[in-house]
């Protein structure tokens, strides 16, 4: 696999052979990046998370078997919670986007979050966006922000 720096220059690394190695899904094509404390975490094709940094993959976490079925992940970042994962809806246009939250805690299930105004009332969410440090909705009455840590 090969990366390249924030000045472009290419950089090999060697983390597709790492993850062949732990019986990981290979990487295919790359749908999130996010870092946080020294780790890189790219969310992959085959509905996977890795953690890793400079060579060393630290752990993977395959999503594939709770993924929704008329949706793809296609946006991540890590928080002190776990994983927040936002979905495009690819098979049919009625459908919104998603959020989950892929705890930190491995035995506890992907939950499906909704997004809520501050009255509390379920918004109509038309697209999503995902930061190192917030959560953006964007509504047919305005973007709505929550933020993570």
């Amino acid at each position: 696999m090969w990366c390249f720096t924030l000045d472009g220059k290419q950089k090999e690394m060697y983390i597709d052979r790492k993850l062949e190695e732990m019986d990981a899904p290979a990487v295919d094509e790359c749908y999130g990046l996010a870092e946080k404390n020294g780790l890189i975490y790219m969310l992959y094709y085959g509905d996977a998370v890795a953690a890793f940094d400079e060579n060393v993959v630290r752990r993977v976490w395959i999503l594939s078997d709770e993924a929704p079925k008329s949706e793809a992940f296609d946006q991540l970042t890590v928080s002190k919670e776990g994983f927040w994962v936002g979905t495009v809806n690819c098979y049919r246009a009625d459908l919104k986007p998603s959020l989950y939250l892929i705890s930190t805690d491995v035995s506890q299930e992907m939950e499906e979050i909704t997004c809520c105004d501050s009255n509390g009332v379920a918004l109509d969410v038309q697209q999503l966006k995902l930061t190192s440090n917030a959560v953006y909705a964007v509504t047919s009455s305005g973007v709505y922000k929550q933020d993570i840590q």
